[in-house]
């Protein structure tokens, strides 16, 4: 499995002037036909990050949860279920 990280920040409702800003963070899967991989049924908001300010370089300690989950599916894998082949495989994570 292929993922892809993405986060972007932006104040609600269009309001230049206001100090709070939300992060939310994607993950795409990158291991579908390209005109899949950026579906929405394959995008998956993993978290949204709420603050009064720029996150600028401490957006880690919000990442921090889930690297780690990432790095246990990279490292063990997780048992997932192929219904095609009609069986059970370990999952492991891709990353460059």
């Amino acid at each position: 499995m292929r993922l892809g990280l993405c986060s972007d920040g932006f104040t609600p409702y269009g309001n230049i002037n206001s100090t709070y800003s939300i992060w939310p963070v994607l993950l795409v899967l990158y291991n579908l036909p390209p005109w899949m991989c950026m579906k929405k049924a394959y995008t998956m908001l993993d978290m949204i990050i709420l603050g009064k300010m720029a996150l600028g370089t401490d957006i880690d300690v919000y990442l921090h949860p889930l690297i780690s989950e990432l790095k246990i599916l990279w490292d063990v894998g997780a048992k997932a279920y192929d219904a095609f082949k009609a069986e059970y495989f370990n999952m492991h994570h891709y990353c460059e």
